[in-house]
């Protein structure tokens, strides 16, 4: 049984039903959009033109470009729908028009060729440079395979020997390789280990999680690390401790408690 789906304009004079699925939801981010709602990013939902009907007032149809056809509250002139001549069976609505908009969730960018450079987009959804019709196209890459939105990266002048001990005490993936920063995995994370010599020396302050503080924590005061607090539960629901190492980085390393 199909979900029924409602929404209306800002001021109120138009309502719509929709009956679902809503499918292709996505963030559009091309100057045409923006322009229709004076916003940054419009996030749509795509369903067949039967599934949609105006219950309460009117939506005032403005051809915005030559194959295109929006739809707005004829009283307030909130932007609602969109029509495109070369997709007949489909309509577009603007999923901030719905009541409920927590029943949604856009899982892509499209048009981010055409996004402004201040707006920073997170979230991890693929990314593509134009519409829909690219949408089979390989995704625009924002990181490098295995990385995160935010890597660490620590300068020093003896990575090679950094590289062993983190390897020793987090069992880290990864090698040194003379003249390219060394790309050690620990878990699901990046660091990157880099020589000094263009850039002066850098430390770090690192949070990292571990399966045995106890154990880590004895490994790397064995490899000539200086204790700067015991394993000790604290009041968040971490067990931690903390060291810094020979080339001054301080590592806190914790589990979370049951």
């Amino acid at each position: 049984m199909s979900t029924l789906y409602h929404g209306g304009c800002l001021c109120g004079a138009a309502r719509f039903e929709v009956r679902g699925p809503v499918r292709d939801q996505c963030f559009c981010y091309c100057r045409s959009c923006r322009l229709a709602a004076g916003a940054p990013v419009v996030p749509w939902g795509t369903i067949e033109p039967a599934a949609f009907r105006v219950t309460q007032g009117a939506l005032r149809e403005v051809r915005s470009s030559a194959r295109v056809v929006r739809g707005f509250c004829a009283s307030c002139g909130t932007s609602i729908s969109y029509r495109h001549d070369a997709k007949p069976t489909e309509i577009d609505v603007a999923l901030a028009t719905f009541d409920d908009l927590e029943a949604f969730a856009p899982a892509c960018h499209l048009w981010v060729e055409e996004k402004p450079s201040w707006l920073r987009i997170a979230d991890g959804l693929p990314q593509f440079a134009q519409g829909r019709a690219n949408v089979d196209a390989a995704p625009l890459r924002s990181t490098r395979p295995g990385y995160a939105t935010v890597s660490a990266r620590i300068v020093v002048d003896d990575p090679r020997s950094l590289v062993a001990f983190i390897q020793q005490v987090f069992s880290a993936r990864g090698e040194f390789a003379a003249g390219l920063p060394a790309e050690l995995r620990i878990g699901d994370s990046t660091l990157l280990i880099s020589e000094s010599g263009p850039r002066a020396s850098k430390s770090a302050f690192l949070y990292v999680y571990v399966a045995d503080v106890e154990a880590t924590h004895a490994r790397a005061l064995a490899l000539g690390a200086r204790q700067l607090e015991a394993p000790l539960d604290t009041p968040y629901g971490d067990r931690r401790s903390m060291f810094e190492d020979a080339w001054g980085n301080t590592w806190q390393v914790a589990r979370l408690l049951e």
